[in-house]
């Protein structure tokens, strides 16, 4: 073999290795880009502020959402010690799982698009790393994740009170409003003071009847809902008191108070007075309301009228709706 030959085979040989360290030094960039962009889809969900959904999953206590950080964490520390297999595993497994969690939301009719946008995100980062010659090992681990999943996830679509809960209702009108928000959802705190104003507006034209529902998304809000059930008791069950209450609750949730005993010292010392009583007939009443009209997120707002039943959900639709229901009536 002439040494021009030897020179043009090593030459080649040398581009088709740096070829190939190239694709696999891009392949670890994307998959890393995209790891940090599902990191950033459930940070996002966590902090979201257009609407509180209801589609609950834990593994072993722990919120699907921090699962799903931690474990695109662990492929970012993997693609940094540059372990392909390990990485190739872990994308499998996740594959399973994902497919597992995707069968539920299609099954439960409930679908969450921050959840979807993982999932599809997933999707790619294990296609950018398919490896042909271990399809084995990765329908091992996909089957893995797939069982462990079904096994160990604890998931819920319908919010509930567990074992208690119930209706509160103002106004004698012929359309029925029902309104679910929760003292912790900031945006059902956001859009509070407008949709009172329609709602006062509505109630004075005894155009509706309103039915105020608490939503148990958050994990404190049963404690709160007692409470609010408490001051309507004390108060005779007005409107007007009501809605104070609902605006003292909104700002203790706000300050993040989630022990019985502050709670009851923040109303104390906005003249609060509450009459105890067995609430959970009125619980079990929300949570009848809540099946029926399949809420999973809040605000949400159930309009029964002419047009027939309509569901509304985000305080800007909600409030769009109260003003057309002002402007027919």
């Amino acid at each position: 073999m002439t040494n021009n030959l030897k020179r043009r085979i090593n030459n080649q040989t040398s581009r088709i290795l740096a070829e190939t360290k190239r694709v696999v030094r891009e392949k670890r960039l994307l998959t890393g880009l995209l790891a940090c962009m599902n990191i950033g889809i459930m940070s996002f969900y966590t902090f979201c502020d257009t609407a509180c959904r209801y589609l609950k999953g834990d593994i072993g206590g722990i919120d699907i959402k921090y699962v799903g950080i931690f474990f695109m964490s662990l492929i970012l520390f993997f693609l940094y010690l540059n372990k392909k297999t390990t990485v190739l595993v872990l994308l499998s497994l996740g594959i399973g799982a994902e497919s597992f969690l995707a069968g539920f939301q299609v099954k439960a009719g409930v679908y969450c698009l921050f959840c979807l946008a993982f999932g599809i995100i997933l999707a790619i980062m294990f296609a950018i790393n398919f490896e042909r010659k271990k399809i084995y090992l990765m329908v091992t681990s996909a089957l893995v994740g797939l069982a462990f999943f079904f096994l160990a996830f604890n998931g819920s679509t319908t919010p509930a009170f567990a074992g208690e809960n119930g209706v509160t209702s103002f106004g004698s009108g012929p359309i029925q409003v029902r309104l679910y928000t929760d003292y912790f959802c900031g945006p059902c705190r956001a859009a509070e003071a407008e949709m009172e104003l329609q709602l006062i507006n509505l109630l004075e034209k005894n155009t509706i009847r309103l039915t105020l529902i608490d939503t148990p998304v958050h994990k404190y809000t049963s404690l709160y809902a007692r409470y609010f059930l408490y001051i309507l008791n004390e108060s005779q069950h007005l409107f007007s008191q009501a809605m104070q209450a609902r605006q003292a609750l909104f700002e203790a949730a706000g300050q993040n108070i989630n022990k019985p005993g502050l709670l009851e010292a923040f109303l104390g010392k906005k003249n609060y007075k509450f009459k105890p009583f067995d609430v959970k007939p009125v619980f079990r009443s929300f949570d009848a309301r809540l099946k029926e009209d399949k809420i999973t997120s809040t605000p949400s707002c159930v309009i029964i009228g002419p047009r027939g039943k309509e569901t509304f959900v985000g305080g800007v639709n909600i409030i769009k709706a109260l003003k057309s229901l002002q402007e027919t009536s």
